[in-house]
């Protein structure tokens, strides 16, 4: 029996094969928690143990150890062991100052990303892209697997609703590991910035199931939230559904008061656009209890996240009436455009649109 090929990651490869040419050169680090190769080791170790001149680091939305809360601001830090400073993309700035990149040769992208475009991470590309080309140093990709890679799905970005949880020329759901996001960003934006992709090798975009998972942000804890988040995400603008922030099953499922959700439940199919849906009970942290559906991906599928987003936004709005979503104290219409990238989804829906003559009016300008 032929063994499996070595998993290596992006920045593994990058080390192995073209570190030399930058050494000496001053470096900067854009990473968190979950910036790990395949063989478990940190970008932050293995930069140092190749005797790379890392000056400086910048955090990204959750911060450089990826264990704050979504929307929490982040500070600077400086790192415990390196003893260089690591800068806060996701606080005051969300771009790198230009005295940050001063001096610097390149600077080294290695986040664990998820490729929906409102994962904020998408955006810290983009904008340490653009600020590299103004201060003349490169950019250097890592590129590792993701978890959704090769699934399109949704609506294109309207410039009028870009935004820090949406600044990419994509679909809702675009499905590109970092290294191909970026190359699209330089093109679509013309970019004039030396840009550098290490590439993966001995796995495919999506994430090989035999390499540990690190959770990139505190929320997304495994490889099945992962795929189930751009579903349910959009209950963050909508406080009258519950996606299960604080319990084991946050992001897989939207859920309702009691008899509510399990009236949801009923309205929802066993599966569809590449997910089981089943009934769930969960208990939040006050101890109140909720119901409603829990996701999973059907094994095999190619899922249709922003479509089986579309299923529960319209029952819901079937049980309570559209308007009714937007009612509810703290619900963001604003926020739920931003998320989805354009205004027509919620109009739609308010207009009590069918969801499939909605989808397909996203996929007539849907690329791949």
């Amino acid at each position: 029996m032929t063994a499996a090929p070595a998993i290596r990651f992006g920045l593994e490869n990058w080390v192995a094969t073209a570190g030399a040419r930058w050494r000496g050169a001053r470096l900067g680090l854009v990473a968190h928690g979950a910036s790990r190769g395949a063989d478990g080791q940190s970008a932050w170790e293995r930069l140092a143990a190749a005797g790379c001149d890392l000056v400086c680091g910048f955090a990204p939305e959750h911060g450089w150890l990826g264990r704050l809360g979504a929307g929490e601001t982040v500070g600077a830090a400086r790192h415990p062991t390196l003893r260089i400073p690591i800068y806060s993309l996701y606080g005051a700035d969300r771009r790198p100052r230009p005295e940050w990149l001063a001096g610097l040769a390149a600077v080294i992208y290695d986040l664990q990303d998820l490729p929906v475009r409102c994962y904020t991470y998408g955006s810290t590309l983009r904008y340490l892209m653009e600020a590299c080309a103004a201060a003349g140093c490169a950019v250097i990709v890592a590129d590792r697997p993701a978890p959704g890679a090769g699934w399109r799905d949704g609506p294109l970005l309207e410039t009028d609703c870009e935004s820090f949880v949406g600044c990419l020329p994509t679909p809702y759901h675009y499905g590109l590991t970092s290294g191909a996001l970026a190359r699209l960003i330089k093109q679509h934006y013309g970019i004039k910035v030396e840009l550098i992709v290490s590439p993966c090798t001995g796995c495919g975009p999506e994430w090989p199931n035999r390499i540990p998972w690190t959770p990139p942000s505190p929320g997304i804890r495994t490889v099945a939230t992962a795929e189930t988040y751009p579903v349910t995400v959009l209950a963050e603008a909508l406080p009258l559904a519950y996606y299960g922030q604080g319990t084991p099953e946050v992001f897989q499922g939207i859920f309702l008061r009691g008899a509510q959700g399990e009236a949801l439940a009923r309205r929802l199919p066993a599966q569809g656009w590449g997910y089981a849906w089943r009934p769930q009970a969960v208990t939040n942290q006050q101890g109140e209890r909720y119901a409603g559906i829990k996701l999973a991906r059907l094994p095999g599928a190619t899922p249709r996240p922003a479509r089986a987003a579309l299923a529960w936004l319209a029952a819901l709005g079937e049980m309570f009436g559209p308007e009714a979503l937007w009612n509810t104290p703290g619900a963001r219409p604003a926020f739920f455009d931003q998320l989805w990238g354009t205004t027509a989804v919620r109009r739609a829906l308010e207009a009590r649109e069918d969801p499939e003559a909605i989808a397909a009016a996203w996929n007539a300008g849907t690329p791949g």
